[in-house]
């Protein structure tokens, strides 16, 4: 499970790069339309609000995997050892709840409200947008799983070789 989540966290941040090259190029061209051609491009506002999103939601669970939480660096530099695996593995189990949470409300929420057609994108709605948080929540109870299975695994191999 372990390599499979690293691939698929590599893939996103691929994803994210892309997008965010793309909102680039969207806002560049929207400046030279706006500016120089004096015709404004009706789309790429919202074009960009869209990807914003998505790279947003996308972001919240690559930074759990790379373990890039600095909330908690406090209570992690004042341990050591098992107390601080402890904290690890309780962390993750934390945030595999916030990622549960945030799955959960976000389905509820795309049923909800996500039907409507978004405005300057006829062909779009707004479930394109909200599902990024229902695809954020499950990738996060993803990473989250991963962390609290590796944490319990060498948790357990410290404990074996102690013993020895």
């Amino acid at each position: 499970m372990e390599k499979a989540v690293n691939k698929l966290m590599n893939l996103i941040e691929i994803l994210i790069i892309a997008l965010l090259s793309l909102e680039v190029l969207v806002i560049v061209a929207q400046v030279i339309f706006r500016y120089i051609f004096r015709s404004p491009l009706s789309w790429s506002d919202q074009a960009c609000r869209f990807g914003l999103v998505w790279i947003v939601m996308l972001g919240i669970p690559v930074m759990f995997h790379r373990k890039g939480t600095v909330a908690f660096d406090l209570i992690f530099s004042k341990t050591k050892g098992t107390t601080r695996k402890l904290f690890e593995i309780f962390f993750d189990i934390c945030s595999a709840f916030l990622g549960i949470t945030i799955f959960v409300c976000s389905i509820q929420y795309v049923q909800k409200c996500g039907g409507g057609s978004v405005p300057g994108f006829g062909a779009l709605k707004f479930w394109m947008l909200y599902c990024s948080e229902t695809v954020c929540g499950f990738l996060l109870i993803l990473v989250c799983v991963k962390d609290i299975l590796k944490g319990i695994r060498t948790f357990h191999e410290k404990d074996e070789k102690s013993e020895e």
